[in-house]
């Protein structure tokens, strides 16, 4: 099913570390002020998410006042969403009576954040954030309290000491009395496993494993002192038409709130531009694609049917893929093919004594 539309835009998490919290949806939603709250989309998506099962947290401009939320007067509007809520599973998150709006002409609480039961216990630290939004509206900060995929450590093998893995390897096998001459399988297998348990052994030790972050340190390439010093700029005059309250302030802190985002616009766009126009070679692309395919948490999304509804699982947006760009293609199952053991012959063992040899092994092993 599908939620998004004009005033409701869902998404679907998926944690599948945490087994008390497997799935949750979470939703931005806009009240409209001509309508009464809430929107029937959210009504529908609550009643989805009820119905499956799933926990959901809500994000909302009700543009509604209550006492219930820190308001010192409700209005009409507050008062039906308030009987809404209370007929639903969601938990009013809000705390405290700092403003989530303001402008010249008020300083409300209409930012609503909504959980229902098992959500709730995974959120902490709401708080209406002091940071610059570009919006009459502020930040709101939460954190939600899940398992976190954990980094398996791993090897790369591009950052192999070359040195160290030849010259341990040469060492150990001059030092190896292996027979002069090899009778049976029984012999081949274990000379073979001796060989390849050496190699790994010299592998290990001259590319140990370590663990990748997963968290990228790198900031903004965009950002600079311009923008650093516009939203000092544009924080300092909010606080000061604040104080004042004239009509001058507020006007100076509109014009430098409208420059700031202008220049956070152009510097973000430009900056992306100049990253794509800059990919000429095809290593350079190839270099984009092995970082995108090296997160394994990235998952194919939603993609709209010919029926105009959405898929809900990664395997039925393959399905549409599929049937989309090979229209005529028939999906089988995998055939499974049965193990048959075979004994070789006498002419297959003389071309394999042929095709390997101790110096022909000796030199696949040092080659750079």
């Amino acid at each position: 099913m599908s939620f998004c539309s004009r005033d409701v835009c869902a998404i679907r998490l998926h944690g599948a570390q945490d087994t008390s919290l497997q799935k949750m949806i979470v939703a931005s939603v806009y009240m409209p002020e001509a309508d009464d709250p809430p929107p029937h989309d959210m009504t529908r998506l609550v009643n989805y998410c009820e119905e499956a099962g799933l926990e959901l947290v809500v994000a909302t401009d009700s543009n509604a006042h209550h006492p219930l939320w820190g308001m010192e007067t409700g209005n009409e509007r507050g008062k039906k969403l308030v009987e809404y809520l209370f007929t639903t599973n969601l938990n009013l998150l809000n705390t405290g009576s700092k403003p989530t709006f303001i402008n010249r002409r008020s300083r409300t609480i209409i930012d609503l954040t909504l959980a229902s039961e098992e959500a709730s216990k995974h959120i902490s630290g709401w708080h209406v954030s002091e940071e610059m939004s570009c919006s009459d509206h502020r930040w709101i900060r939460f954190d939600i309290q899940v398992k976190t995929l954990t980094a398996v450590p791993r090897r790369d093998p591009r950052r192999t000491n070359l040195d160290l893995y030849t010259l341990r390897l040469n060492t150990i096998l001059e030092q190896q009395e292996g027979p002069q001459r090899i009778e049976g399988i029984a012999e081949i297998e274990e000379q073979v496993s001796t060989l390849t348990d050496t190699i790994l052994d010299c592998y290990h030790q001259a590319c140990p494993l370590t663990t990748p972050s997963t968290r990228s340190g790198r900031k903004n390439n965009w950002w600079g002192p311009e923008l650093e010093r516009l939203r000092g700029k544009m924080r300092r005059q909010l606080n000061r038409a604040m104080n004042t309250g004239t009509d001058e302030d507020w006007d100076s802190y509109k014009s430098t709130k409208a420059k700031y985002k202008k220049r956070l616009r152009y510097r973000s766009t430009n900056s992306w531009r100049k990253f794509c126009t800059d990919i000429e070679t095809t290593m350079q692309a190839n270099r984009v694609r092995k970082v995108l395919s090296n997160n394994s948490t990235i998952t194919l999304g939603s993609l709209r049917k010919p029926d105009n509804s959405l898929t809900n699982t990664p395997e039925e947006a393959e399905r549409v893929l599929v049937q989309t760009h090979f229209p005529d293609c028939v999906i089988s199952h995998p055939v499974s093919w049965e193990e048959e053991e075979t004994t070789p012959s006498e002419d297959e063992w003389q071309q394999t004594h042929e095709v390997i040899s101790p110096q022909r092994t000796q030199w696949a092993i040092n080659r750079p």
